[in-house]
């Protein structure tokens, strides 16, 4: 009858821990911040800093990439530069996009403002 016990006691045991650990799936999502578009960049250029006081001069928050699990960084350095990012800022499951508006002409509906 101990012996029983132990065993189911060890199979539930077992049986939690393999349902709550289950491979989490990994995703990127983009969240724009504003309506304007902004002309992609070169991946390689990208700056990554790690906080807002760090940036040398006035920026723009563009948007954020949300991500859970563990993504590729290059992944996430691509998407950034798709979207115009100068600059990424990791904080806690998201990167912030930032842009220089001094160096870059900012689109809205195909028109240069």
């Amino acid at each position: 009858m101990k012996l029983k016990f132990i065993l189911l006691f060890i199979f539930l045991n077992m049986s939690v821990y393999f349902l709550s650990c289950g491979t989490t799936e990994t995703y990127i999502n983009y969240v724009s911040f504003n309506d304007n578009t902004y002309p992609p960049q070169n991946p390689s250029s990208l700056v990554f800093y790690n906080s807002r006081i760090e940036l040398p001069e006035k920026y723009i928050e563009i948007g954020a990439i949300k991500f859970e699990g563990n993504p590729n960084r290059n992944d996430i350095i691509k998407l950034a530069a798709e979207k115009g990012a100068m600059v990424l800022i990791r904080e806690g499951n998201n990167y912030i996009l930032f842009i220089f508006p001094n160096k870059v002409k900012e689109q809205s509906n195909g028109k240069i403002i």
